[in-house]
């Protein structure tokens, strides 16, 4: 299992975390294939645990109302999410495989055991958890505050994130994540086109300048 080990040990989570915690994770993980629209886990379902990205993308998906289920977050390699049953209620999110995809799973049931044998676990769990929540208040922060603009090159360079220069998203997709119509959401990508840019694809959007992005995400 080195070529996961590798990869997982990499991401911005698991990388900050102390040596000895992070082996006692990696150790304590297994594997799992899924096909494409094959469910991880739903919302509200009861069971925890952690769970990482080895390959493919998954789509994380929340309730907005009666009826009506958003696209909120895409995760690629080395995403890492999930939550303890220490910290306390169901699942927040339903979060599905985009394409056949490779996880790395930690069940609740394992975590408990690698936390009664190394208590400073929960506090990496903790970090984790604090992270996903600061994440959401960000986008949420640039969602009420950004221009289309800026939330279209925002979300194209999150996305990308690990695996440039494609980003595998619809425009109806791209559209959703950043609350606006596909037809506005492609009306912003023909102008990042324009410019130089991006290129857009069926399916995906190519990123030519990623600094230009960068600068347009910030302002």
């Amino acid at each position: 299992m080195a070529w996961s080990h590798y990869d997982l040990v990499r991401s911005p989570w698991l990388s900050r975390q102390p040596a000895p915690v992070a082996g006692a994770l990696l150790d304590a993980g297994r594997v799992q294939r899924l096909e494409a629209g094959q469910c991880v886990y739903g919302e509200d379902d009861p069971d925890a645990g952690l769970f990482a990205v080895i390959s493919g993308r998954l789509s994380v998906e929340a309730t907005a109302g009666p009826e009506r289920t958003v696209l909120i977050d895409i995760l690629h390699k080395g995403a890492w999410l999930g939550q303890s049953a220490q910290s306390g209620g169901p699942r927040l999110v339903t979060v599905r495989a985009r394409s056949a995809a490779t996880l790395f799973l930690i069940p609740n049931v394992v975590l408990k055991r690698v936390g009664h044998d190394r208590p400073d676990v929960w506090q990496a769990v903790s970090n984790l958890i604090y992270g996903q929540l600061q994440s959401a208040v960000r986008m949420v922060a640039r969602l009420l505050t950004a221009s289309p603009a800026e939330l279209i090159a925002l979300r194209l360079l999150t996305l990308a994130e690990g695996q440039p220069p494609f980003v595998a998203v619809s425009q109806s997709e791209l559209g959703e994540l950043t609350g606006m119509t596909r037809k506005a959401a492609n009306a912003h990508l023909a102008l990042l086109e324009e410019q130089g840019l991006i290129k857009r694809a069926y399916g995906k959007v190519m990123l030519l300048d990623v600094e230009g992005l960068s600068t347009i995400a910030a302002a």
